[in-house]
């Protein structure tokens, strides 16, 4: 498994069409020797440019050094052409930095006098440094994210967090609901806040929503003092949101488990990685702070719309609130050599609705995206499912790196691509995903030759490459992929009736592959090491068809409904059908008919096939009880020091013994190039 990648060099650039440079000047000529100084200034430059340049690509070169950016708007008439793309690129040693954080280094911090030390817990007070943010930072609000060079930091709370990073959160014994607040009563919370109130004008309540798997962060709307007792009562207003619950150890967020932490709280900065805000003095305190430290500032850096043809090459894009770079309705963008990182904001790159009357032509390539609050990339395609299959989207996700994501929201995985054709993911490798590494919807997804350590670490619901109740999601393939032991949970979480996927000639270390309810997914010569295997959890579906056997009732078929849609959408877009006729045969031997519920054809009885599987120090599953129509066939058990195909497992060495008749593994072949 190849586990080192070779960083490329930038080219150096000397026939530029446009310069930029930190100490350039826009009045310049934007030549090499008289560079202009923004980023936005050469997207002006560009425009005057293209109409006397025709027959090749326009040329922005980036010196390295850091270029402070907000709002770098892209339009139609910023496009260039298939043939000859508009080009920014970075050139020369050193990285071309475009930003919108405001940096606190080394240098911006000094001791915290004895006067604000009984502000802290008086062990941790020692190793607690501070420095002015009023100029950098002067609208701090909570929600703020405060990034370090090594990951996120987290704002001090109450109570701690776990030692498995999970979140320890208070239940609300005794809080009350009225129709416009909520009153928190927990006695544990209330005397800490108590202990430490002269900072109630900071705190915030953090939690899960209930609703979701999204954090929040929710304000402290009131609180009052009984001056005699120094009791404190506190109210969060909105109480529809703001009922938070816990996710540790897979417990869902429902309304009885109505739980949180506060937030800025100066007693409880006692351990590496957390800080607090005194928000009436405009103080960053940093417990042992080391090197320095981003707050993102600027809501967006680029922002595209209806633009085509652009390629950007080298540039690294950091430090934003909510998206590093955002596109609608664009088409022909290339990444190339890019670094993306520290996005406060739930998706980092969102390419929104991109490809509804045109073919899409995206290439991210040889990109590194690292330390994410959310997601580090979100692409969405046509809303319609019969616009899918219309319009190509020809994405290439290939050889990236995609590491820390989901820090804060952990609602979505780490690359997700809604209502795509054609899209290939290959060749990449996923570290420290919080939650799924890939989730995708559309047809004609091909993942193969990625790597995936420590994904799934934070939550219990998902997988690492995760798909979930879109019956129009058809010819998908998984193949020749490799799943560290180190990631949690699903390997493979085929989740909510999704159908038409093909998972083979993977490598799984303790890794499921789960199929929740889905039709015709093929999973077939894949090797699981340890613990993993295949089943399904189809109890659910099985019980709603004897629900409806007993009632009549179409409605306690679970996601009857959604089949029922897609064969009329199907029928009113003849030249959808007959693309889908064409390369999804199998489809069309499935029925709707309520007369025909005990046939197998029938579209709700879950099919999967699970055929010449080899498993080595594990036993076959079979976690739920049989359908009766799925195939298990073929598949076999050995011990690593047994085993017929594998040079030395036992140490690691996976090769495969040439000539031992084992499947199609390609494992050599994963990772990076």
């Amino acid at each position: 498994i190849r586990s080192h990648y070779t960083e490329k060099e930038y080219p150096l650039v000397t026939d530029a069409d446009i310069y930029v440079s930190p100490d350039g000047d826009d009045s310049a000529a934007g030549d090499l020797d008289h560079p202009i100084a923004t980023f936005a200034h050469a997207v002006e430059m560009v425009r005057a440019l293209k109409s006397s340049v025709t027959d090749r690509s326009v040329v922005v070169a980036f010196k390295a050094g850091t270029y402070y950016t907000e709002n770098v708007n892209f339009g139609a008439e910023d496009s260039g052409t298939k043939e000859h793309p508009v080009i920014y690129c970075a050139y020369g040693d050193g990285e071309a930095i475009i930003t919108g954080g405001a940096v606190i280094s080394e240098d911006d911090f000094s001791p915290v006098g004895e006067d604000e030390k009984y502000l802290f817990d008086s062990a941790a007070a020692e190793k607690i440094k501070k420095a002015d943010i009023s100029e950098k930072l002067p609208g701090y609000t909570t929600k703020d994210i405060l990034f370090g060079e090594d990951g996120v930091k987290w704002v001090a709370r109450f109570p701690d967090k776990y030692p498995d990073g999970t979140d320890n959160l208070l239940l609300h014994a005794g809080s009350t609901v009225s129709d416009h607040e909520i009153r928190i009563s927990n006695p544990a919370m209330k005397r800490r806040v108590q202990k430490v109130y002269h900072t109630v004008d900071g705190l915030k309540l953090y939690g899960y929503l209930t609703t979701g798997w999204y954090k929040d962060i929710l304000d402290v709307s009131g609180y009052k003092v009984d001056e005699e007792t120094g009791d404190i009562d506190f109210w969060i207003p909105h109480p529809e949101t703001a009922r938070m619950g816990s996710l540790r150890y897979g417990e869902f967020p429902w309304e009885e488990y109505h739980a949180s932490a506060f937030l800025n709280m100066s007693e409880d900065l006692n351990a590496d990685g957390e800080y607090w805000v005194d928000r009436s003095t405009h103080t960053l305190y940093v417990f042992d702070p080391h090197g320095s430290y981003t707050f993102p500032v600027a809501e967006r850096g680029i922002v595209m719309k209806n633009c085509a043809y652009v390629t950007f090459r080298g540039l690294t894009v950091t430090g934003y609130r909510r998206n590093l770079i955002w596109t609608d309705y664009c088409s022909g963008l290339t990444f190339e050599l890019c670094r993306f990182s520290i996005c406060s904001g739930d998706i980092g790159i969102h390419l929104n609705n991109s490809c509804e009357d045109l073919d899409l032509d995206l290439t991210f390539s040889e990109c590194e995206f690292n330390v994410f609050a959310g997601m580090a990339l979100t692409l969405d395609g046509p809303a319609n499912a019969e616009n899918i299959v219309k319009y190509r989207a020809n994405v290439v996700f290939d050889n990236n790196y995609v590491s820390y994501t989901n820090l804060v929201i952990d609602e979505d995985g780490a690359v997700v691509f809604n209502n795509f054709n054609e899209l290939s993911i290959t060749h990449n490798e996923f570290e420290n995903c919080s939650r799924c590494a890939i989730r995708y919807r559309g047809c004609n997804m091909v993942a193969e030759y990625n790597t995936f350590k420590r994904c799934m670490f934070n939550s219990s619901d998902g997988g690492v490459i995760y798909s979930w109740n879109c019956q129009s999601d058809w010819g998908n393939v998984a193949r020749y992929n490799v799943f560290f032991p180190d990631c949690e949970w699903y390997s493979f979480y085929i989740d909510d009736n999704e159908p038409g996927i093909e998972i083979y000639g993977n490598l799984l270390f303790k890794g499921d592959v789960c199929v929740h309810n889905g039709r015709s997914v093929n999973v077939h010569d894949n090797a699981f090491i340890g613990e993993g295997g295949v089943f399904e959890a189809n109890g659910d579906l099985l019980d709603s068809i004897e629900n409806y056997r007993a009632s009549g009732d179409p409605a306690d078929l679970l996601f009857y409904s959604s089949w029922v849609s897609l064969f009329s959408m199907l029928d009113s877009h003849p030249d959808v059908k007959e693309y889908y006729l064409a390369n999804y045969p199998e489809l069309f031997t499935l029925t709707t008919d309520l007369a025909m519920i005990d046939d197998p054809s029938f579209v709700l009885f879950p099919r999967v096939y699970v055929r010449n599987n080899w498993y080595f120090e594990s036993e076959i599953k079979d976690k739920n009880k049989d359908n009766g129509y799925s195939v298990k066939e073929g598949n076999r058990c050995f011990s690593l020091d047994e085993n017929p195909c594998f040079v030395n497992p036992t140490v690691g060495d996976y090769r495969v013994v040439e000539g031992s008749g084992a499947p199609d593994f390609r494992f050599e072949l994963a990772g990076r190039y």
